[in-house]
């Protein structure tokens, strides 16, 4: 292969210049498998940015491809590095479907605006805890022990079990 300058910029350009030529199958599915890899929250940014994210939380520091050569050396290597184990993982049309599956039901968990970590099971249990307490608790000591009158604590409920379907 050869290329005019050897920094993560042409090499980056020359992926995409393959990904281009093949109609974006070459491609199909790598954001989002970076995404997932990296526990990153989106896929937005161009996926050279995602590389170096993920290649950066794996090795525990920044990595800056114009901050150096030694830099931009292991900003190309973890390209290829995770390119082909991209492909390797993802050989077929059917695992990059099952790829981009799982990212979509991820961030379809993560837009429900749960606490970071908090799942729909973790609202779900919370919601009937709570549905114990308005059944527990007297009238009259309900609002000094929760904090919350027992109308208030309902509408809360009612609006954690909306999250937790993801009728959002």
């Amino acid at each position: 292969m050869f290329l005019a300058e050897r920094s993560y910029r042409q090499h980056v350009t020359l992926v995409d210049g393959c990904d281009l030529g093949n109609q974006g199958g070459i491609l199909l599915g790598f954001s989002e498998w970076l995404a997932l890899r990296g526990d990153l929250r989106s896929v937005g940014p161009h996926w050279s940015h995602l590389v170096l994210q993920v290649a950066s939380q794996e090795l525990g520091r920044t990595i800056d491809p114009h901050a150096g050569e030694e830099d931009e050396r292991l900003a190309i290597d973890a390209l290829f590095d995770l390119l082909r184990e991209f492909l390797t993982e993802a050989s077929t049309g059917r695992d990059r479907v099952r790829i981009i599956s799982r990212y979509a039901l991820r961030e379809r968990e993560m837009s429900r605006n749960f606490p970071p970590g908090l799942t729909a099971s973790d609202v779900s249990l919370l919601v009937n805890c709570m549905n114990e307490t308005l059944e527990a608790l007297e009238d009259w000591e309900f609002s000094t022990r929760v904090g919350a009158d027992k109308a208030q604590v309902k509408a809360m409920m009612d609006r954690l079990r909306w999250m937790a379907q993801g009728d959002a």
